[in-house]
Parts: C-alpha cells; structure tokens; sequence
C-alpha cells in the first residue's frame, strides 16, 4: 500500500517538474526569439542599443501626434532609480517642438545605428515613449522620458550603404532653383545617398526635386542622374569640409536612375565594403572568403 502511494507521489511530483520546467524553457524561447527577431522586449537589450545611439551621437526624428511634423533631437543619457528608469534627450529642433510636447504627452522615436550590436551596419529603430517632464534653462533644455518597454528594429536598407573614405571623397553636384551646389557625399548606396551641406533650413525640405545630379566616384565614370530629398537633419555639431562648415545632413533617394549608373555604385558600394572588412580583420582577405 505504501510502496503504491510512494509511487503515484513520485509520478505526481514529476510530472509537475516536468510542467514547471516546459513553461520555463517555453519562456526562455520566447526571450531568444525577441533577441534575434524585430520586436525587442528585453529591457537589458533595449538599453544597450539606446546607450550605443548615445555613444555615437545618432540622430533621432521624433514625431508627435499624427507625426505630421517632424522634429530632430539625441538621446544623452539613461538614468535609473530604484522607482523609475528615465531617457534624457536633447531639446527638439525646431523649437516649436518643445512646446507642444507638453500637449501630446507621447512620442514616436526613428534612429538609425551606424552598427548595431551583432554587426550590422545601418540598423534603423523605432519606440515610442511617454513624456514625463522637462529640465535645464531654455538653452539647455533637456527633455525626459519613461524608458520604453518595447524597440522595433525596421527592415534593413534594399541597398547596402556605405562611407566613402575620407582620403578617396566622393562629390555631388545638383541644380537648386536653377543654381547648382556642389557638395561632399556622406554614404551612398544603390537607392540613395546623403551629403553634407550649408544650404539654410529653409531649403532642401522633403520633397524638393534635385535636377542635373553628377556623381564623381574615383575611379569610375561620372554618374547623372535625378533624386528626390527625403530628409534633412542639422548636425549636432558642424564638419568643416574645404574651409566650409557644414551644418546640415541631406539625404536623398534617386529618382528613375539607369540600371548601368545603379550597377557602377553598386560595384563601388561592395568594394568599400570589402576594403573596410580587410581592414577590421587586420591582414589580405582572399575574395573568395569575403563574398
């Protein structure tokens, strides 16, 4: 009778060790699934990927409302307490942006990593974030936020985007109201490209149709063609090129662009690309082993 009892006490004990450890590893999967997939919940992995926006000074277009306007900022800093774990951002440009948060209460935050954490270059990411208070004098004005509890990492870019050297510049003229503008080339990628530029805030908005585009890549022929400004950021501090600061980001998508002038970009993106991992593996890479 007691061995029968001893038994049934045993199956019962396991079979609940056996429950108990399903939902644990159930759980556990569900965690690793949002480290690898798009929909980041982790509040370990979302803080280092907001303190590595920080430590490169990443851009970030804030939205309120509808998100009809858009304004820019950066994150500056996490700071935790035993309550409440708060994000410092910068002021909003335009300033009109800080008055209205108060109104709106939330915000919507897009960023792109020039590389994320597994490696990957040019990572965009999104989160929204409830409005808690601000803080400093009108000039240092900062703003702070509830620590989000969800990040979205976006698609990648169709085209793989790189840097030009900064020994091998590649240029860019354009036609602006009938006046063309020459300029030094940010990155550029099959889709598009961002240059650097003192041309005012009140030009090169959204939109605004960029005629006669010449591109000089070293090395390659000359490429014409049209593109279309999709955003404009003002750099947080400015980059002085030929004796010239520059104060703003433009970037740009190309608009019906010949197949061959794309393939030349194309060829010159993967070679960049190429060169760049030689360097960070610190000896000649065979071109098989890099493809």
């Amino acid at each position: 009778m007691y061995t029968l009892l001893g038994i049934i006490f045993f199956v019962i004990v396991g079979f609940s060790v056996i429950l108990w450890w399903k939902k644990r590893v159930s759980r556990g999967s569900r965690e690793v699934l949002y480290y690898s997939e798009s929909h980041i919940t982790l509040p370990q992995r979302i803080g280092k990927i907001l303190n590595m926006a920080i430590k490169e000074k990443t851009p970030v277009t804030v939205s309120l409302g509808e998100g009809r306007q858009n304004y820019t900022s950066y994150f500056l800093r996490i700071q935790e307490s035993p309550k409440v774990t708060e994000v410092y951002i910068d002021k909003l440009v335009p300033d009109e942006g800080n008055l209205l948060i108060g109104e709106f209460k939330k915000a919507h935050f897009t960023f792109i990593l020039y590389m994320d954490e597994f490696g990957r270059r040019n990572i965009p990411y999104e989160t929204s974030m409830n409005f808690i208070r601000e803080e400093g004098s009108q000039a240092l004005k900062q703003l702070v936020f509830e620590f989000p509890k969800e990040l979205f990492r976006r698609q990648r870019r169709e085209y793989l985007r790189v840097y030009p050297p900064e020994k091998q510049p590649v240029t860019i003229s354009f036609q602006l109201e009938g006046v063309e503008q020459r300029a030094q080339v940010w990155d550029i990628s099959g889709g598009g490209i961002s240059f650097l530029t003192d041309i005012n805030e009140n030009r090169l908005a959204p939109n605004t149709e960029l005629k006669d585009v010449v591109i000089n890549i070293p090395g390659l022929p000359v490429i014409r063609t049209v593109a279309i400004v999709h955003k404009k950021t003002r750099l947080r501090t400015h980059i002085t090129v030929e004796g010239k600061r520059m104060n703003y980001l433009c970037g740009a998508k190309f608009k019906d662009i010949a197949e061959e002038a794309r393939d030349l970009i194309i060829k010159y993106v993967v070679s960049v690309e190429r060169e760049e991992l030689r360097r960070l593996k610190g000896s000649p890479m065979a071109e098989e082993e890099i493809i």
